[in-house]
C-alpha cells in the first residue's frame, strides 16, 4: 500500500508583480480571475521556472519545483494565488 500524497504550504495571493524571497519550493498557481493577465515564474536570480502563462479563471496549474525564492512578473489583469514552501 501507497502513502496518501499531501500537497499544502504556504499561500500568497496577488495581483501585481510579487516576490517570495522566504520560498524554497513551488506547488502550484490557483487563478481566480483574469482579464488577459498573464503570469512567469523565475527564481530571485532570474532563472526562469515557466515561461509565459495565460491561465483561464478557476484553473490550478501544479508546478511542482525547488528554487531559492520566487518572482512572479504579472502583465495585464490577473488574481492568483501561489502555493509555496
Amino acid at each position: 500500500m501507497s502513502n496518501p500524497v499531501s500537497e499544502r504550504g504556504n499561500f500568497t495571493n496577488f495581483t501585481a508583480t510579487t516576490s517570495i524571497t522566504q520560498a524554497k519550493g513551488i506547488i502550484g498557481l490557483l487563478t481566480a480571475t483574469t482579464a488577459s493577465g498573464t503570469v512567469t515564474i523565475t527564481d530571485t536570480a532570474g532563472n526562469a521556472i515557466t515561461g509565459t502563462l495565460t491561465p483561464s479563471a478557476g484553473s490550478y496549474i501544479p508546478i511542482p519545483a525547488n528554487c531559492t525564492g520566487l518572482t512572479l512578473t504579472v502583465a495585464n489583469t490577473i488574481n492568483c494565488t501561489v502555493f509555496w514552501e
